[in-house]
């Protein structure tokens, strides 16, 4: 009897200990392994790049054009043989030495010892255009050559009689104005006023536009 019920004890227990243990071993790996790989890559790569340079040339509106046609009139102003007009004080003329006189040549200027100092070989064949200029008393007259196309000369004569270059009581003569050039000369209105005659004479045969001008001061 004792043995039959330790038997039946033995039993249970072995029962009891088979009883399936649960696995607590088991770890929650599930990791998130979803990789966001959305950079924003969008980069401004706009390569248009201004690059409009200025490239437009100023140029003076007033410059002379020595392409351009100057009406001059022809000389004989007042009946004389070499005259083309008068210039006054404060005035600027743009004109041409092309159809004017013959009047004054290298003959001319060496008899009233009237040479510049680098023009002593020069013809003076080429035409000229003969001003009047009248230089009020008590003023400062300067004149300007401007010849930026060709080269000229600028001769200025007192006298008394318009076109009497051998009764000339002066004569100034100024270096030959080569292109881009300008020559200035003061003239002195005395106490009484004076009389001059502008020559603009292209020398050996050059012919050209030109400005004239004339700047006047009281003093």
């Amino acid at each position: 009897m004792r043995v039959t019920m330790l038997a039946v004890l033995l039993v249970m227990g072995c029962s009891k200990s088979l009883e399936p243990v649960e696995d607590e071993t088991t770890d929650d790996v599930e990791a998130d392994t979803d990789t966001d790989t959305d950079v924003d890559s969008d980069a401004d790569s706009d390569s248009d790049s201004d690059s409009d340079a200025d490239t437009d040339t100023d140029t003076d509106p007033n410059a002379l054009d020595c392409s351009a046609f100057y009406p001059t009139d022809a000389p004989g102003w007042q009946g004389t043989t070499c005259m083309t007009g008068m210039i006054s004080c404060n005035q600027t003329i743009d004109a041409t030495n092309d159809g004017g006189s013959y009047f004054f040549s290298g003959t001319e200027y060496d008899q009233m010892f009237c040479r510049g100092e680098d023009d002593w070989t020069d013809t003076f064949n080429g035409p000229e255009r003969v001003y009047e200029l009248y230089v009020p008393a008590n003023t400062v007259a300067d004149v300007n050559l401007e010849t930026p196309c060709n080269t000229l000369a600028l001769r200025v004569l007192s006298t008394g009689d318009r076109c009497a270059s051998r009764e000339a009581l002066t004569c100034d003569a100024y270096d030959s104005v080569t292109p881009y050039e300008q020559e200035v000369t003061t003239l002195l209105g005395g106490t009484q006023g004076r009389t001059f005659q502008i020559i603009v004479d292209g020398i050996n045969d050059q012919i050209a536009n030109f400005r004239l001008s004339v700047d006047c001061v009281s003093r």
